[in-house]
């Protein structure tokens, strides 16, 4: 294995994504320059519940019908986002192994597949352990998306599943380019997927954090909570000198990361800000830029009250 190499240009060549405002690059843009929303009445869960989850969701027209009835919401989700993904990256998932490189995949998420875990267990509870499905079973682990998803698309690359948080993204994303500045990947698919499910939703309005008045208001004067959603987006991640090889264009690269905890409150925010502060310098210093030369500024605020004061801080 070469040496690691702190400063070897990561970039990112294709992506993937699937959203309550659009599936694939061109939509999901499209929308997002139209300022389009994807909040409204819930189909899965009844007008009176306020979501922003992929409506008409329908996997088959990406990848399918075969395989889809063992897969779960959570794992549909990730491997359209491959499917995108890879076909961006001008790769073929069904060419034979020695044109297709082994390639890996790092995704990051929150709970998982959440609503397989939770049925599977209470199947046992009430049931019985003996009544359970087993083939409902591999689902109930949090890597289950990752690893159906490199079944599928045959990605015999590191496989790796990041819980980081609402920021889990964002950690698989530095993970991937950790990996390929180490020498241990040439490509890896790295991202993350969250479901919506009755588990989550519930969930987060026991501890009030969805908003009473289904608005969803960063930053505003009257924010008062959050409101949930659903979606998989997958980058395709390789050195720079990996993607110059195989005539791969670069969209952009991954020059630096920071992460801190600020550990506070179980369900509560620090005011002060201080470990996103530190996080934020960690990034700056390890991209090697200074603060004058941020353009742009993306914001995770979720509508929060105290969330939001953190990072307007």
């Amino acid at each position: 294995m070469p040496p690691y190499n702190a400063h070897e240009p990561v970039v990112i060549s294709s992506a993937g994504v699937i959203s309550s405002i659009g599936a694939g690059l061109e939509q999901f843009q499209a929308a997002l320059y139209e300022g389009a929303s994807g909040i409204g009445p819930s189909e899965m869960f009844g007008p009176e519940a306020v979501t922003a989850e992929v409506r008409n969701f329908s996997p088959q027209q990406w990848l399918g019908n075969k395989g889809l009835r063992i897969l779960d919401r959570s794992t549909r989700l990730l491997c359209v986002a491959a499917h995108m993904a890879i076909s961006g990256s001008g790769l073929r998932a069904d060419a034979p192994p020695e044109e297709f490189p082994e390639v890996g995949l790092v995704c990051g998420t929150l709970f998982g597949g959440l609503h397989s875990i939770a049925s599977f267990d209470w199947s046992g509870l009430t049931d019985g352990p003996n009544y359970v499905s087993p083939m409902e079973f591999p689902n109930t682990v949090i890597n289950s998306p990752a690893g159906q998803t490199a079944i599928r698309f045959r990605l015999r690359g590191g496989n790796s599943t990041v819980c980081g948080g609402m920021s889990a993204g964002l950690y698989a994303m530095h993970y991937a380019a950790e990996f390929l500045r180490m020498g241990r990947e040439r490509m890896l698919l790295a991202g993350g997927v969250e479901e919506l499910c009755e588990e989550s939703l519930v969930g987060f309005r026991k501890i009030g954090a969805l908003s009473p008045s289904g608005m969803l208001r960063p930053f505003g004067a009257n924010h008062d909570g959050t409101v949930l959603g659903e979606g998989a987006v997958l980058h395709v991640v390789e050195t720079a000198r990996a993607a110059q090889e195989r005539g791969a264009k670069a969209w952009a690269e991954i020059s630096g990361f920071g992460c801190a905890h600020d550990a506070h409150s179980i369900n509560e925010y620090d005011a002060r800000a201080e470990g996103a502060s530190w996080a934020i310098r960690q990034a700056m210093e390890s991209a090697g830029v200074q603060p004058e030369q941020i353009a742009c500024i993306i914001s995770g605020a979720a509508g929060n009250p105290s969330g939001d004061a953190v990072e307007l801080r």
